[in-house]
């Protein structure tokens, strides 16, 4: 997987993502104590929700937006905090998950 987050100017990375899916952007939102909380714009699983992905070291997990549902593994003394942010910017995170999968999922 190519991450071009950081290499190609915002505009050409959605004319890329909307011509070519098979590229994967990956939006980060937040980031603190080592903890990276993302929005993907390709998606193999889980897809038909709203979520975020937080990362830490080994361990990754997705979190439903709405229900703040988790999925994966996550260092439980984290989680809180990052349940947290999600509860305090649920706005900005849905209106980020329209932005790349809007045709999946309407909010």
């Amino acid at each position: 997987m190519i991450d071009i987050s950081n290499e190609i100017p915002k505009i050409i990375k959605i004319k890329l993502i909307t011509l070519f899916p098979v590229i994967e952007y990956r939006d980060t939102v937040y980031r603190e104590l080592g903890i990276t909380v993302e929005v993907r714009t390709k998606e193999d699983c889980h897809k038909y929700y709203p979520h975020v992905h937080v990362k830490y070291q080994n361990y990754s997990a997705s979190i439903n937006i709405i229900t703040e549902e988790i999925v994966g593994n996550f260092p439980s003394k984290y989680l809180k905090r990052i349940l947290e942010y999600v509860r305090e910017n649920k706005n900005f995170l849905l209106e980020k998950w329209k932005k790349y999968h809007d045709y999946k999922y309407s909010i």
